[in-house]
């Protein structure tokens, strides 16, 4: 990834502009950002490569790590507002 620490929900917030278009981009829907700045988005598409893809270039944009899960899994049910 592209750094060794974590992105707060106020460097995650603090790009949000550009991580929905971002998400666009991949086609996620119902993105939705946790308080600890997890980033939860709803996909279709089988497998993990564009959610790797998307998570890589989120951290890139933050500037540390962003947590990136899909909404299928346990963590993906935590409460989290739309990004």
């Amino acid at each position: 990834m592209t750094a060794d620490r974590r992105a707060t929900i106020d460097e995650v917030a603090a790009k949000r502009v550009e991580l929905r278009e971002l998400s666009s981009q991949h086609r996620f829907g119902s993105v939705r950002v946790a308080a600890d700045g997890m980033i939860i988005v709803h996909t279709d598409d089988p497998g993990y490569r564009d959610l790797a893809r998307f998570a890589g270039e989120a951290s890139r944009l933050v500037g540390a790590y962003v947590q990136v899960i899909t909404d299928d899994v346990a963590a993906g049910s935590v409460p989290a507002d739309p990004l």
